[in-house]
């Protein structure tokens, strides 16, 4: 799914901050946010609430209506 994040955040451009997090090297912060199954995105608003997830993996055009919403 990396490739596809990586290509959908190109063209978010400055709208969006997209991260990654490596769960094997972040196990404390992985259990915090209760992720579960992998890959997960998360939707955080400016102040790191969060608005929205969904776990596996998705396409470019999946990717955008699940981020557009929030945007």
């Amino acid at each position: 799914m990396a490739p596809q994040l990586d290509e959908a955040a190109s063209e978010w451009g400055s709208k969006i901050r997209v991260a990654k997090m490596d769960t094997d090297q972040n196990q404390e912060l992985s259990s915090t946010l209760q992720i579960k199954g992998l890959p997960t995105v998360i939707i955080f608003d400016k102040n790191g609430k969060e608005l929205d997830r969904v776990e596996g993996a998705m396409m470019k055009d999946q990717l955008g209506r699940f981020v557009n919403r929030y945007i």
